[in-house]
């Protein structure tokens, strides 16, 4: 009789385990993921209201950044840059600005003196205006070291 007792009892601990679905695990899974980043990025937005990560760009006058592209001539790179920054055209950054502006009025001078050619009357007019400005900032720079790359621009003009 005591065999009898500890199949029954056996059978009755027995626990019927489910075959695992794999459409739960994935939704499981997936929010869980989402709680991990969520909680990411309250971690990375309070690090970031806090200041304990800080990105001081204070440049103080300090150009030598700029000199590369006006040394080489990359004037559009140049304006692209100093307008994103909103730099002021101020003793820093005013001799950039001076050839930018000059580098602008050549690329008009030339598109218009092409939409002159190509028979657009009213062109004449515009392309004589750039060039005189053109002239006119060769003529009396505001920078002197900026002399000779704006004459560089107005070469071929008039």
């Amino acid at each position: 009789m005591e065999n009898k007792n500890k199949k029954n009892t056996v059978e009755a601990t027995k626990v019927n385990y489910k075959k695992p679905n794999a459409f739960w695990f994935v939704i499981k899974v997936g929010i869980m993921l989402f709680f991990l980043f969520l909680f990411l990025a309250l971690v990375s937005d309070f690090i970031a209201r806090r200041g304990l990560i800080k990105k001081v760009y204070d440049v103080s006058g300090d150009t030598t950044f700029y000199d590369d592209y006006y040394y080489e001539k990359k004037y559009g790179s140049l304006r692209d840059l100093m307008t994103l920054y909103n730099y002021p055209d101020d003793k820093y950054y005013g001799k950039y600005w001076e050839v930018v502006e000059g580098e602008e009025h050549r690329k008009a001078y030339d598109d218009y003196k092409k939409g002159y050619e190509a028979g657009l009357d009213y062109c004449k007019e515009l392309y004589e205006r750039e060039a005189n400005e053109l002239v006119k900032m060769t003529e009396n720079p505001r920078f002197p070291e900026n002399k000779e790359k704006l004459l560089e621009l107005a070469e071929g003009v008039k």
